[in-house]
């Protein structure tokens, strides 16, 4: 392969059905198709016939990266999922979902830019995706299982370090708006074709590395100037109170880090302070979605931020609220951004402590845990719920 920078250079293909995987070169093929989208995109055009279903053997779902995937580049961390949706009706159509998390970067250091799924398993299967090999393992033992737990298993045998992409019961039983979810908590739509498939999961482990094609130097002061400019969560780029070096705040921003806001769950607590935005080594104090969407209340359960490869808004929230492992067995600890977040207080109306105290906050904690274990796309339960997704 021609030494692109960015590209890993290879594209994996595995075939459900006979068990065969093979590789392309990803440049000779899809260099005109930039991102993973447009790999995607290429892939159905060229090997899906039109009158092709979302469920049937002959569609594809292709996990597919761009050429900053893995890279330092600020907000590279998203892989696209391009398949016919089943969601669309009368007729299913092309579509890509975006899952962040931290699935793209390790396919990349695996040595692959994308994965074509075909075929149909006749019994479930998992994926395992180590440094440029690939392997159809038997899941039959993980089907009917959580995604948590599954995610754990697959990590048992992979390594910590391992990505794993999974679906839960949602996907299994082919529900058209499950959903894919990566490192825990991380999801695309998809699932209901992963599961037609009979494909439980795909794990990743890489421990390669990324070709910069240009100037190093000249890369790097590009993204110190890209970091220099991020806000917080994509929105606003000024705090949400008034600071010492801000001429300007808006109420509305995520960006809420301020002197005497803390994590409160950390061990120490840690202040999140004024956040000068030329201290690019303080960006991911600034976001706190948990606080956004939950209250006030959510700073004294924060952890600290969370978020995807390369990305440093951080904008995923890890909490800890103990008292839901004694009331409702499942752990204390979660972590999640925007809908998923809240999902568990839009089947309630009122609470006795009202719309942000502690007792709505558990309720988040156990529709968290529920939707991102089952495997259910967030939105739709939040339509059903009477919620603004």
């Amino acid at each position: 392969m021609t030494p692109y920078g960015g590209w890993a250079g290879k594209v994996l293909r595995v075939d459900l059905s006979t068990g065969r995987i093979t590789t392309e070169d990803t440049v000779e093929k899809y260099k005109d198709y930039i991102g993973g989208a447009g790999i995607g995109y290429k892939v159905l055009w060229d090997e899906v016939a039109a009158d092709t279903k979302a469920f049937d053997p002959e569609n594809k779902i292709i996990f597919a990266t761009g050429p900053l995937a893995g890279t330092s580049a600020p907000c590279s961390g998203r892989t696209a999922i391009t398949t016919l949706w089943p969601t669309c009706w009368p007729k299913h159509l092309v579509g890509t979902g975006h899952m962040g998390g931290h699935f793209a970067a390790e396919l990349k250091y695996a040595g692959f830019d994308a994965i074509i799924i075909e075929g149909r398993a006749d019994h479930p299967v998992w994926l395992a995706i180590s440094d440029g090999k690939a392997e159809i393992r038997d899941a039959r033992r993980l089907w009917g299982q959580g995604i948590r737990r599954t995610t754990y298993e697959i990590s048992r045998q992979m390594g910590a370090e391992a990505c794993v992409a999974a679906i839960g019961q949602a996907g299994e039983n082919v529900i058209p708006m499950s959903v894919i979810i990566n490192s825990v908590s991380h999801s695309a739509a998809g699932g209901a074709v992963l599961g037609s498939k009979n494909l439980k999961a795909i794990g990743v482990r890489g421990t390669g590395g990324i070709r910069i094609g240009g100037n190093k130097e000249e890369w790097e002061k590009v993204v110190k100037y890209h970091l220099s400019l991020l806000g917080a969560n994509n929105q606003h780029v000024v705090p949400n109170s008034p600071q010492p070096w801000a001429e300007y705040y808006d109420p509305s921003s995520r960006w809420l880090a301020s002197k005497g806001r803390q994590w409160g769950a950390a061990n120490p607590p840690v202040d999140t302070g004024t956040c000068d935005p030329r201290n690019l080594n303080r960006i991911a104090y600034r976001t706190n979605n948990a606080v956004f969407f939950l209250g006030e209340k959510a700073w004294q359960y924060t952890v600290r931020g969370n978020g995807c490869t390369g990305c440093p808004i951080r904008c995923h929230t890890i909490i800890k609220v103990p008292s839901v492992t004694s009331t409702y067995g499942i752990s204390e600890t979660g972590q999640s951004t925007c809908v998923r977040l809240m999902l568990g207080k839009l089947f309630f109306k009122n609470f006795p402590d009202g719309p942000r105290g502690k007792t709505s906050i558990e309720a988040c904690m156990v529709g968290m845990h529920l939707a991102d274990d089952l495997g259910v796309h967030q939105v739709a339960q939040a339509d059903e719920a009477g919620g603004d997704a």
